[in-house]
């Protein structure tokens, strides 16, 4: 670390490194959950654990409710350290600015794109959870079919936002490697 603080500066090299950190939590964090935990119990096609919608449901807005918070934050954190870094890296690879603003931009992008497109969803899937948690009622057939296909678009949607993190992380990596 101290070549890199050598060649780009304290405050270069720490807005680095903190958007790495913070695009790799959000890339791998988000990784590990699609893949086990909580949200491969609940996705159709792979409930093995033979969840019923209702429960599937509620066992999702468990999941999103908090890493909604952690989610966000990275995204912002990276975003921001990442555009610092790119504003002030002076360097002779004049390329490494690309990568951290490119880097910036999909972090960013998250968040419209969260917004935009699963925002709906997020809210039709947690209204139907307040439907049937506090009663302990059983979704009906169309409701339980109208939940399992949100979900399913749910999973699908997200995994834009994964590879945005990925993408993110990588570039954030490849300008480290130029620096």
């Amino acid at each position: 670390m101290s070549s890199l603080v050598v060649r780009v500066g304290t405050p270069v090299a720490a807005a680095l490194g903190l958007g790495i950190t913070a695009s790799g939590y959000f890339a791998f964090a988000n990784y590990g959950a699609s893949k086990f935990g909580i949200l491969p119990a609940v996705v159709p096609g792979h409930d093995k654990v033979n969840v019923e919608a209702g429960k599937a449901v509620e066992l999702w807005a468990f999941f999103y409710q908090r890493a909604a918070v952690h989610f966000v934050s990275a995204s912002l954190t990276a975003s921001t350290s990442y555009l610092v870094a790119g504003y002030l890296y002076s360097g002779s690879a004049r390329h490494v600015k690309s990568l951290l603003f490119s880097a910036s931009a999909l972090m960013i992008g998250v968040l419209p794109w969260t917004v935009i497109t699963m925002m709906p969803l997020n809210h039709e899937l947690l209204a139907t959870r307040d439907s049937v948690y506090p009663s302990g009622r059983e979704l009906t057939i169309d409701e339980a079919e109208a939940s399992w296909g949100r979900l399913g678009k749910w999973t699908r949607l997200h995994l834009v936002r994964m590879a945005c993190g990925f993408a993110s992380y990588s570039l954030g990596l490849a300008a480290l490697v130029q620096v």
